[in-house]
């Protein structure tokens, strides 16, 4: 399994400001910084993580690469406190000092962030289907207990409100 690493904390939704650095190095690459909200963490095998390779180029300066699990200088820190999708941990994925072999670039240096915006767009259908899900659970865990909850002897989905939106129990 693997998993997909670019959000950090002082970057947020600008994907090319990010500031976790792989410093080239004899054979390879030395990774220091911490990446959040990563799907699969801990679980998957091996992870693409966006990384800045060039500190003067901002969007040009992004390349991937590959870390598996268990590299020393890897680990996992404390997971996300979610309102949902409880079934996917999301710790953070921090670096230090951490040693990848050159082979582990993906595709060219520079070249991450396209590829990092296109794995994006992938998946934001997948998002947009498991939050329609998450609403409509939450709906009608809502109208459930607007049926069932009494007060002043009767339910509250038949008080004022309720009885404008034409509400239907499943």
């Amino acid at each position: 399994m693997g998993a997909y690493s670019l959000t950090e904390g002082e970057a947020g939704s600008d994907a090319a400001a990010l500031s976790t650095s792989a410093v080239k190095s004899d054979g390879g690459y030395v990774i220091n910084g911490v990446k959040l909200f990563v799907s699969s963490g801990e679980v998957a095998d091996i992870y693409a993580v966006m990384v800045r390779t060039d500190e003067k180029e901002k969007q040009k300066g992004i390349s991937a690469v590959v870390v598996e699990k268990g590299t020393p200088g890897f680990s996992f820190g404390p997971h996300e406190a979610k309102m949902g999708m409880n079934a996917d941990p999301q710790p953070s994925c921090n670096f230090k000092d951490c040693f990848i072999p050159r082979e582990n670039l993906l595709g060219e240096e520079g070249k991450g962030l396209n590829m990092a915006l296109t794995a994006l767009n992938g998946g934001r259908v997948s998002i947009g289907a498991c939050s329609t899900g998450l609403a409509q659970q939450a709906f009608d865990y809502a109208l459930n207990y607007a049926h069932k909850r009494q007060q002043f002897g009767r339910p509250i989905v038949s008080f004022q409100g309720c009885n404008s939106l034409s509400l239907t129990w499943h």
